[in-house]
């Protein structure tokens, strides 16, 4: 990834339900959301990362802000920010692509990812395209459960893949 590919970066911390989200945004849309965010650190880890200057700009997510706050309180089912994919693959960026065609409120398996984009075989290599989506949330990576009904994996850990699932309504068996 080069300097021009994301230039100009901005990013926020705030507090959420669920821990500390951090946002970051090139001027095409947001690239990052991370849980458990720390102001002391994410800024450096953003500039590690993209290879450029990261700025903290509260002021720049107000409505980012405003629908994810929205969308703990159970009111925002839908989001409508742009979003810049600076990071993966090709076959990840497909995986996340899919997530995003996942309603609000409904769970798909791994096997149903790999089929929606054409690798019916790749379900391990969709559970990891899965586990490096970098905006978390927006592309609903928390709605991917294993075929048997099992919670499966996610980065913030299981509690936090639950609380996400229980404000869309989601309450799983296993």
């Amino acid at each position: 990834m080069t300097r021009n590919e994301v230039g100009k970066l901005r990013y926020t911390i705030f507090p959420s339900r669920i821990g500390p989200l951090g946002l970051a945004a090139t001027d095409r849309g947001i690239c990052r959301l991370t849980m458990n965010a720390d102001r002391g650190t994410f800024g450096i880890e953003l500039e590690t990362r993209y290879r450029c200057a990261a700025v903290d700009d509260d002021r720049s997510f107000g409505n980012e802000r405003a629908m994810l706050e929205e969308y703990f309180q159970g009111k925002t089912k839908r989001f409508d920010c742009p979003l810049h994919f600076v990071e993966g693959t090709d076959f990840q960026r497909q995986v996340w692509h899919a997530l995003r065609r996942i309603p609000y409120g409904q769970v798909r398996s791994y096997a149903w990812v790999a089929r929606e984009i054409g690798h019916p075989r790749a379900v391990r290599a969709v559970g990891g395209a899965n586990g490096r989506n970098p905006i978390a949330i927006l592309v609903p990576c928390h709605r991917v459960i294993r075929s048997d009904g099992g919670l499966g994996g996610f980065g913030a850990g299981p509690e936090v893949k639950r609380a996400l699932l229980r404000i869309e309504g989601v309450i799983l068996a296993k």
